[in-house]
């Protein structure tokens, strides 16, 4: 038979216990609340964006993003100076398909030109404007405009950069850091400085997407791809009767 006094004791513990399992849960909860009423509305803009692409819905969405970016940067190496405006314009064309396909309602942005392209912004989503960066890899600067000069452009992009090789996209605002910390101006281009993806990869996983796993499929398909002779292609296909 339990001794009343050891028996006291146990439910007395087992009380505390349960009273500081309580307290931390609250805790919790009021930091979690804390946390997400100091936001701004750009950042829970970029984090909703976020949360939608990992949907369990949109899965094959995404990695059929995935597997048209990396057939994109196979065919259209961006490293050949033919390439690069092809490339982007390739790889934000199949992301705007993803999320279209994601349910999301998105205006490309450059559409409403006749003439020449949108300035800063390229699609407009979940009723905030973004623009898209494509990357091969992650290291070095990113390059958002290219302008003569560095006093007129004021820097208050939504980002959205694809990185292809890591299978990541990172969503972000410019309110969650110091300018002076991360940009950097010259008289050609106004950039992003490569430490703020270090930063954002060490201190801010919110603004991460991972990008599922390719298929074994898919992965020996884009073994057996090459390179296209673009001016060869438009050649034949435009020129040649």
């Amino acid at each position: 038979m339990t001794d009343p006094k050891v028996s006291a004791s146990i439910n007395t513990t087992q009380e505390e216990n349960t009273e500081t399992t309580k307290a931390k849960d609250m805790q919790t909860v009021a930091t979690v609340t804390t946390v997400a009423a100091q936001r701004t509305v750009r950042q829970l803009a970029c984090i909703n964006l976020i949360s939608m692409c990992n949907q369990p819905d949109n899965k094959d969405h995404m990695q059929t993003c995935l597997f048209e970016l990396r057939k994109i940067s196979r065919k259209f190496p961006p490293l050949k100076n033919e390439y690069k405006f092809i490339y982007g314009k390739l790889c934000e064309i199949a992301l705007i398909k993803a999320f279209q396909k994601c349910n999301m309602d998105v205006i490309d942005l450059d559409k409403s030109h006749s003439i020449g392209s949108e300035y800063k912004n390229d699609i407009e989503v979940l009723e905030h404007k973004f623009s898209i960066k494509t990357k091969l890899n992650k290291s070095g600067d990113i390059i958002m405009i290219n302008c003569k000069s560095t006093s007129d452009h004021v820097l208050d992009i939504n980002t959205i950069l694809m990185v292809i090789n890591e299978g990541l996209i990172y969503v972000f605002p410019t309110d969650f850091f110091e300018q002076t910390d991360y940009v950097k101006r010259d008289s050609g281009s106004i950039s992003f400085k490569g430490k703020l993806i270090t930063h954002i990869n060490k201190n801010h996983p919110e603004y991460i997407y991972k990008f599922p796993q390719l298929k074994q499929e898919q992965k020996e398909e884009l073994d057996n791809m090459s390179e296209v002779d673009i001016f060869k292609d438009l050649y034949n296909l435009y020129i040649t009767p």
